[in-house]
């Protein structure tokens, strides 16, 4: 069962760029209609994606690509967690 998307391929890549693992998903799906409700559970998402992102130092970015699809992107330290 497909949950947030009606794309059926998505491309994943994972490289690392010194210091950083970068993370990305790039599907080729029409834009995604907006929730019915908003999402009140902290943790879930792409927002609680971008919050443990950031706890460890890192970000992620998420919104649809030109022409169609969608695209996530998380950057991760590869040393440590930050202070």
């Amino acid at each position: 069962m497909v949950k947030h998307s009606a794309a059926r391929h998505a491309a994943v890549s994972v490289t690392c760029e010194g210091s950083r693992l970068l993370v990305e998903v790039v599907d080729e799906g029409p834009p995604a209609r907006p929730p019915a409700a908003p999402d009140t559970e902290r943790g879930f998402g792409l927002i609680g994606m971008r919050e443990r992102a950031v706890a460890v130092g890192g970000g992620a970015r998420h919104g649809p690509v030109p022409g169609g699809g969608f695209r996530v992107r998380a950057e991760l330290p590869t040393e440590g967690a930050a202070s």
